[in-house]
């Protein structure tokens, strides 16, 4: 067992963390150590990670997954349609196919703050109102079309920040 960085290999996981020689713990040591841009920056840390330092604002995350949310909700009821699919024309599938793939799209782009997310948001919001006031359910798409909109405000607002 090697004292030289003062570890110990039993106890608690704070018992293996580098210690000074008084026994406090030494400053800016991390879980991120070497993390570019933050205080434990080492001069390879741009070679260590290679990823896209953007954060992702809240809002859009709390917008991307209401849309799961909403994505996983719908499909539980698409499978309520199943014993009735022989009577619904074949259009319906298809436009639910587009509508689900669009959401899909969406919510992808918007976690990945892409700005085809946001487009693929407004394109769904118009086929699912247009779909559910088709089908003579005006409440619902009523209801899906405000809230829509007022998920798209927010993912508008950080639109400039998307790619």
């Amino acid at each position: 067992m090697s004292t030289e960085n003062n570890y110990s290999q039993t106890g608690s996981i704070f018992d293996r963390l580098p210690k000074s020689e008084d026994g406090s713990l030494v400053r800016n040591e991390s879980l991120f150590k070497g993390l570019p841009r933050s205080e434990n920056e080492t001069e390879y840390a741009s070679y260590t990670y290679d990823y896209n330092d953007r954060t992702r604002p809240t809002s859009i995350t709390v917008v991307g997954v209401l849309l799961t949310i909403s994505l996983v909700y719908g499909l539980i009821q698409v499978l309520g349609l199943l014993p009735d699919a022989r009577y619904l024309p074949g259009w319906v599938w298809l436009v639910l196919l587009v509508d689900y793939g669009l959401m899909i799209a969406a919510i992808v782009g918007l976690f990945t703050m892409k700005k085809y997310g946001a487009g693929a948001f407004v394109v769904q919001t118009i086929v699912s109102t247009v779909f559910g006031f088709a089908f003579g359910a005006n409440s619902t798409a009523l209801l899906n079309l405000v809230g829509s909109v007022i998920m798209l405000v927010f993912v508008f607002r950080k639109y400039d920040d998307m790619e």
